[in-house]
C-alpha cells in the first residue's frame, strides 16, 4: 500500500518541471557535463555535433526567452547567456540566463575561461571586456 501511494505521488509530479522552471538546473536535473561521444545515448550524437559549445552569449532578438535562474523574461535587446546543460543520457538543453543570473548560476562556475563562451568575440569590445572582467571575479 505504501509503495502504491509513492508511485501515485511520483506520477502526479510528471511534467511538472521543465528546463525553464526556475531552480531545476540547480537541483541536478540538468548539469553542464562534458561527456565523451562514447558515453552518450546513440541519438544524442547528432544534437551534440549541432551544438558543440557549452555556453553562448548573444543579443536577445525576440524577448520571448525566460531566465532559468530567476524565472523572469529576458527583454528584447538585452544580452542573453545560454548554457547548454545535459541530462544523464547526454541530451543538450538550452538554459537562458540574464547577464547577472549567468554569473550566479552554479553550472557557469564549471566554465574554465571566457573563451568557452561562443559569441563573445562578436560582441562590441566594451561588452566583451566587461564579461571577461566579471568572469575573472
Amino acid at each position: 500500500r505504501r509503495h502504491g501511494a509513492m508511485v501515485k505521488a511520483a506520477n502526479a509530479d510528471k511534467g511538472r518541471f521543465s528546463a525553464s522552471t526556475p531552480g531545476v538546473a540547480s537541483r541536478g536535473h540538468l548539469l553542464l557535463k562534458r561527456f565523451q561521444d562514447s558515453e552518450v545515448a546513440p541519438g544524442c550524437l547528432k544534437s551534440r555535433r549541432a551544438t558543440p559549445y557549452d555556453a553562448k552569449v548573444e543579443w536577445d532578438t525576440t524577448g520571448r526567452a525566460s531566465c532559468v535562474k530567476c524565472g523572469k523574461g529576458i527583454a528584447k535587446g538585452l544580452l542573453r547567456f545560454t548554457l547548454m546543460l545535459q541530462c544523464h543520457k547526454g541530451w543538450k538543453n538550452s538554459s537562458n540566463c540574464h547577464y547577472d543570473c549567468f554569473f550566479r548560476h552554479p553550472e557557469s562556475l564549471k566554465l574554465a575561461s571566457p573563451s568557452e563562451i561562443q559569441g563573445l568575440s562578436a560582441l562590441p569590445q566594451k561588452d566583451s571586456t566587461k564579461i571577461m572582467a566579471d568572469f575573472a571575479t
